[in-house]
């Protein structure tokens, strides 16, 4: 294994370390075992997308093209494409990961705390 590949797999463990408290949000056999596919495809996913966005970062995300036979041009850099695709599948899986957790009701987040304190009333 090379050491960029120790790297990424060295930092995909530590995000899985990382969310596998989650495991204990419940006792059910098959929930545990859907949290642990979740949570493994999310800190895959997680290292990848860190990883394209240096990437892009430094090269940019349109790059030039010669296609040969006077084809030249400007496209989509590649890993900008795969950025995006990895950045959707990302989203979903944490809004299904986000469904099994448990509905914490008693601390208001931030949105709610604003929209709270800043109701309009309106005039009859």
């Amino acid at each position: 294994m090379t050491k960029k590949e120790q790297a990424r797999t060295a930092l995909k463990q530590q995000y899985v370390d990382d969310l596998t408290p989650l495991l204990d949000t419940t006792t059910d056999a098959q929930r545990k075992c859907v949290l642990r596919i979740l949570i493994d495809k999310i800190a895959y996913l997680t290292v990848y997308l860190e990883e394209l966005q240096k990437d892009t970062l430094k090269t940019g995300v349109v790059v030039k093209y010669d296609n040969g036979g006077g084809q030249t041009g400007l496209r989509i850099h590649p890993a900008a494409q795969v950025y995006t695709q990895y950045s959707k599948t990302l989203n979903a899986a944490l809004k299904q990961l986000q469904s099994f957790l448990p509905a914490d009701t008693s601390t208001p987040d931030a949105l709610t705390d604003f929209l709270g304190t800043h109701t309009v009333t309106k005039k009859k």
